[in-house]
């Protein structure tokens, strides 16, 4: 079989989202199973497990919602990957890694503007990497000879 163009940027962008994910995890594990590192994060997780809002039968506390919003941002990026992987054959055999790759160059820019919006930049570290990948590998899949 032949060395189809873009395909080792697409997989390398792939392994950066999984870096991202496994990192992101384990930041999320940390914030769940271990104490607070000093008494400033324990006052701050107290006093968000403390901020509740009725909801119905439920009760749900700020700190509750943050964790769900990060495990599913861990969960979703972990997702993306399996996607990605699963797909990457048949759109590679059928012409389709470049618009593959497209797709995830704009998730990956998504990824990126959130955190500028919120002044908050360590994601950046990874999805900027990977948006880079995939862009690359867009390019590459879409200057394939025969398209």
């Amino acid at each position: 079989m032949t060395k189809l163009p873009g395909i080792g940027l697409f997989r390398a962008g792939a392994i950066t989202l999984f870096v991202f994910a496994s990192i992101h995890s384990i930041a999320v594990f940390r914030a769940n199973f271990l104490p607070p590192r000093d008494a400033r994060e324990a006052a701050l997780q107290t006093t968000m497990a403390e901020y509740t809002e009725s909801l119905g039968r439920l009760t749900a506390s700020a700190w509750g919602a943050m964790q769900i919003l990060n495990s599913g941002y861990s969960i979703l990026l972990f997702f993306v990957v399996a996607i990605d992987l699963a797909l990457l054959g048949a759109a590679a055999q059928t012409g389709r890694l470049a618009r593959l790759a497209a797709i995830n160059a704009g998730f990956c820019v998504a990824l990126c503007i959130a955190p500028i919006w919120f002044q908050f930049p360590p994601p950046i570290v990874f999805a900027a990497p990977a948006a880079l990948l995939f862009a690359l590998a867009w390019r590459a899949a879409a200057a394939r000879p025969g398209r």
